[in-house]
C-alpha cells in the first residue's frame, strides 16, 4: 500500500495530491504531497524524503521519513510543512 501512490484514499482524507520524484524499490524515495484543508485552515504542502532499511535477518523493512527542502518551490497561498518526521514505520514481509 506505500508504494501505491495512484490509490492515496487510504493515506489521509485531505491528501489530494502526490508527485513522486523518485522512487528506488526497498531504497528511497522522494514524494511531493498537497493537503486541501477545510476553511478557514491554509492549505499545506510537505517535500519528503523516505529511507527503507531492510534487516537481514528478519526481513522487516523500516520506513523512516522526514523532510526534503527544495525540491519543489514554495506556492503562493500554500503552507509549506518543514519540520516533518516520520521516525520509523515497520513494515513485516
Amino acid at each position: 500500500m506505500i508504494e501505491d501512490v495512484n490509490n492515496t484514499d487510504w493515506w489521509d482524507k485531505n491528501l489530494t495530491g502526490i508527485k513522486v520524484f523518485l522512487y528506488e524499490k526497498n531504497k528511497r524515495a522522494h514524494y511531493y504531497l498537497v493537503y486541501e484543508l477545510p476553511w478557514p485552515a491554509t492549505d499545506r504542502d510537505l517535500c519528503v524524503d523516505v529511507s527503507v532499511t531492510i534487516d537481514s535477518v528478519t526481513g522487516i523493512r523500516k520506513l523512516t521519513a522526514g523532510p526534503l527542502p527544495g525540491l519543489v518551490p514554495e506556492r503562493e497561498g500554500m503552507i509549506r510543512i518543514k519540520n516533518y518526521r516520520q521516525p520509523g514505520l515497520l513494515l513485516l514481509r
